[in-house]
């Protein structure tokens, strides 16, 4: 035994012995800090050049520099056309007034100038002396007239000038128009009333004035009023052909004397019709006749135009009124005799008849008509009207 590995005290000695089989490794402690960089190796040799990148996006303009010092005059360039008349400038102010030049001779009058504004009016001079007055020359022909020119704007007006000296009196001119009539002043008070004077004579009597429009027609209970036509197809303007008497008007009744064959035609000569197309034209002895309702006590009017182909031609027209017992009594009758009745144009013929008596109840027209009895002679009748009054 070894004493010197040997601990005498407390405890046993002992001696070492052989060193054991090493144990299981431990476990990894922790990752203690890192520790300081270290300083920078020496750079690399340079590697080989890569491909070109892409172009990047445009960067930002950079400030202007400072200009550069100014070149050489260039050569001067030709001159350029003439550009447009500028604007009027203002006038400037009147400068002062220089000693008066002799006179020159007087250049030809050049074309006139727009106007200009007009200056402040200078102060006026002195009035210098009349000259005596030279003598009249010679007058030249007239020149002719040129084109008026464009009106140009008026300047703007000016301050007034001085007040001249009063000028003699002219001769007193024409008498102007007459000027329209002031307002009517207040009146005046009432003076006092003087005599009553004589009376006057009579004026001349003025003229009727325009008649007044027309009033609503009064009310009335009488049977005698105002009528219309009461004839049917008094124009003659309807025709309808009859075996016997040739062409009878619609609402007459044709009759005859000695030859009732064909009395009665319808007639379009447009110098035997009066108005409208046709008219009836009445051979020798022929007649028509109708008959309307009346009223008593009432008057009536009959007209018609009428011409002839022969001056020695007869009408007679004959009104008839009818009783209610059926008896007829005449009421008048319009007769033209022969040589009276107009050829070249119609004749107008018109007459009252009446009253009609108490009982009456019909009217009966009846126009008879005697041109000679040659062939082509004809009374023309149109335009027959029948009415109350």
């Amino acid at each position: 035994m070894n004493s010197s590995h040997c601990n005498c005290g407390k405890c046993r000695c002992c001696c070492q012995g052989p060193p054991g089989p090493p144990g299981k490794p431990g476990k990894p402690g922790k990752q203690g800090p890192h520790g300081p960089q270290g300083e920078q190796g020496e750079p690399g040799e340079p590697g080989e050049k890569g491909e070109r990148g892409e172009q990047g996006p445009q960067g930002l303009r950079g400030k202007q520099g400072p200009p550069g010092e100014p070149g050489e005059r260039g050569e001067r360039g030709e001159q350029g056309e003439r550009g447009p008349k500028g604007f009027q400038g203002e006038q400037g102010p009147p400068g002062e007034d220089g000693e008066r030049g002799e006179r020159g001779e007087q250049g030809e009058r050049g074309p006139r100038g727009f106007p200009g504004e007009q200056g402040i009016p200078g102060e006026p001079g002195e009035r210098g002396e009349r000259g005596e007055r030279g003598e009249q020359g010679e007058r030249g022909e007239q020149g002719e007239q040129g084109e008026r020119g464009p009106r140009g704007f008026p300047g703007e007006q000016g301050p007034p000038g001085q007040d001249g000296e009063r000028g003699e009196r002219g001769e007193q001119g024409e008498r102007g128009p007459r000027g329209f009539q002031g307002e009517q002043g207040p009146p005046g008070e009432d003076g006092e009333r003087g005599p009553t004077g004589p009376p006057g004579e009579d004026g001349e009597r003025g003229e009727t004035g325009p008649p007044g429009p027309t009033g609503p027609p009064g009310e009335c209970d009488c049977l005698c009023q105002p009528t219309g036509d009461l004839l049917i197809n008094g124009e003659m303007e309807e025709f309808v052909n009859n075996p016997i008497f040739g062409q009878t008007p619609v609402g007459w009744e044709v009759g005859s004397g000695a030859s009732p064959i064909y009395t009665v035609y319808q007639i379009s000569d447009r110098e035997n019709v009066h108005t409208g197309r046709y008219s009836a034209g009445m051979k020798n002895t022929s007649s028509l006749l109708q008959v309307v309702d009346i009223n008593p006590d009432c008057l009536y009017e009959l007209s018609f135009y009428a011409k002839a182909n022969n001056p020695d031609s007869l009408l007679r027209v004959i009104v008839y009124f009818r009783r209610e017992d059926g008896s007829e009594v005449v009421a008048g009758d319009i007769v033209i005799e022969s040589g009276s009745i107009p050829q070249d144009s119609f004749g107008y013929y018109r007459k009252v008849f009446g009253p009609a008596p108490f009982d009456a109840v019909a009217a009966i027209i009846n126009i008879r008509a005697y041109p000679p009895a040659q062939l082509d002679n004809y009374i023309f009748i149109d335009d027959v009207m029948f009415r109350g009054l």
